[in-house]
Order: structure tokens, then sequence, then C-alpha cells
């Protein structure tokens, strides 16, 4: 056995010491992407809906008066939300 290497019985232990820990890293490291990939899906989302509410409001969504349309009509020019809201959302004004 020559000076520079190692015993195999340390070696072997290293290993076995290694493997242990990689076999029970690996399921925390899997909920870990799954949980940061959800809370970046929701993040996502929010953003998107942030962004399209600010440019609604930007619009004057809330600024129209009371509708006087059917609600079949308001929902199918101005969207759902100017329905829910009943008033007009006239685009660009």
């Amino acid at each position: 056995m020559n000076d520079a290497e190692e015993p195999v019985v340390e070696r072997a232990a290293e290993g076995a010491l290694m493997g242990w820990l990689t076999a029970k890293s690996w399921p925390w490291l899997i909920r870990l992407g799954l949980w940061t990939f959800g809370l970046i899906a929701v993040l996502v989302y929010g953003g998107i809906a942030w962004w399209r509410a600010r440019r609604a409001l930007l619009a004057g969504a809330l600024d129209g008066e009371v509708s006087r349309s059917a609600p079949s009509v308001v929902a199918r020019d101005q969207g759902m939300l100017a329905w829910i809201k009943g008033t007009d959302v006239t685009p660009g004004s």
C-alpha cells in the first residue's frame, strides 16, 4: 500500500456517508423545488392580474356611470368585470 493512498475503510465510510446524505437530501430538494414552482406561478398570476387591473383603472374603469344596458350586452361588449360592477367601461376614455 502506498502512503499517498487512503485506506479502503475510510474511503468506503466516506462514500457511505455521502450516499446517505444524498439519499436524505433529494426528497427535501424536490419538495423545495415544487413549493418554489407553485409560489412562482402564484406570483406571476398575481402580477398579471395587478397589471391588468392597473391598466383598467388608468383607463377610467371606475369612472363610468351605472349601465342601463342589458347585462349580456355589457358582458359581451365591456367584459364580465363591467357587468359585475354594474358600470360601462368604455375603452380609451
